[in-house]
């Protein structure tokens, strides 16, 4: 426990731990999904949200990634268009928090391949709407073995 507790909630330097411990396995191709679930740590205590505002995209899949604000309806005339992303770029700067599933879910995929445990223990656990939910669209099928 006491090891745990130095790591606190610093998640890439437990990342980095967990890293080094497994070893032999390349999980540096998650690094960043680790940065972005670290910068949901700064919402924890809602202050300087409240005080400075922010933005939080989460998607689903990597294609849908990036897609911050709404997205616009297709088949809108040019000008209006045009218009709403003039309001848009006038709006105040807030921080932007950005996640996308799929890598978390890659991610989980990989630890739980890594540790040898069968990821079906813990889900199977979940009622079975939650069970749904992982199946529906999931690109990462070795969370659902």
């Amino acid at each position: 426990m006491e090891e745990l507790r130095k790591h606190s909630h610093r998640l890439p330097r437990l990342w980095d731990a967990f890293k080094a411990e497994i070893g032999g396995a390349d999980f540096s191709r998650f690094d960043p999904a680790i940065a972005a679930l670290h910068a949901y740590e700064y919402l924890r205590y809602p202050d300087d949200a409240l005080k400075n505002g922010m933005a939080s995209t989460i998607s689903s899949h990597r294609d849908l990634a990036g897609n911050t604000g709404l997205p616009l309806p297709p088949g809108l005339p040019p000008e209006i268009s045009a218009n709403i992303a003039r309001r848009r770029a006038s709006l105040p700067k807030v921080p932007t928090y950005e996640l996308c599933l799929q890598d978390v879910d890659e991610m989980v995929e990989a630890i739980f391949a890594a540790a040898k445990v069968n990821p079906r223990s813990f889900s199977s656990q979940a009622n079975l709407k939650a069970q749904q939910v992982l199946v529906d669209g999931n690109l990462a099928s070795g969370l659902l073995k």
